[in-house]
């Protein structure tokens, strides 16, 4: 009972946070920006590395326990051979992917409208892509840019430093963290 009082609180105080930005918040528009095939690649690195270090580090331990015996039999040098080649392999897919004609849409330059709704993106060519805050479900606070999860492997890339003054980049920063708070919060509450 404490514990759905204390979330049933923290919701309201996020809630009445949220009233206030959005009063606050006409709209705010971004610079123009793209986001670079590299900075794509390091995302993506980054992110599979987070999520699978150890399976990375157990490639190397196995190939190293089988290296004693590599050219003993087929089956140990294949394992050498794969516990070192599979996590280079891999990135170097993943950078080649990154670079990839396929992904032109996505390094368009762009700006994005944030307002108390919505995060519209607004492409060199003219197309507006309309994402609403509700269907935000995790925010990634990185040091030069925030990641805005849409979808499990989706996520709406906003640079930190796009906004036309810091007290813009201060109110962005307040919506995302009382969203990422408010997100914690539902996962939190107890299903009946």
């Amino acid at each position: 009972m404490e514990r759905l009082f204390l979330t049933s609180s923290l919701s309201k105080v996020i809630t009445c946070c949220f009233i206030a930005f959005k009063h606050y918040m006409n709209h705010i528009e971004t610079q123009t920006f793209k986001l670079q095939p590299n900075t794509y690649f390091k995302i993506m690195a980054t992110n599979r590395l987070r999520r699978n270090w150890w399976m990375y580090l157990g490639y190397f331990a196995f190939a190293l326990f089988f290296l004693k015996d590599f050219h003993q039999s087929d089956l140990t040098s294949f394992m050498v051979i794969f516990g070192f080649a599979y996590p280079p392999l891999l990135f170097g897919y993943l950078y080649y992917w990154a670079q990839s004609q396929r992904n032109q849409a996505f390094f368009m330059e762009r700006k994005m409208v944030l307002d108390e709704d919505k995060i519209t993106s607004i492409d060199q060519d003219g197309a507006h892509n309309e994402i609403f805050w509700k269907h935000v479900f995790r925010v990634v606070d990185r040091p030069q840019y925030w990641l805005l999860y849409i979808a499990k492997g989706q996520f709406i890339y906003l640079p930190k430093d796009i906004f036309h003054d810091e007290a813009d980049q201060q109110t962005v920063s307040n919506l995302l963290s009382s969203l990422s708070t408010e997100k914690q919060a539902q996962k939190s509450i107890p299903k009946n």
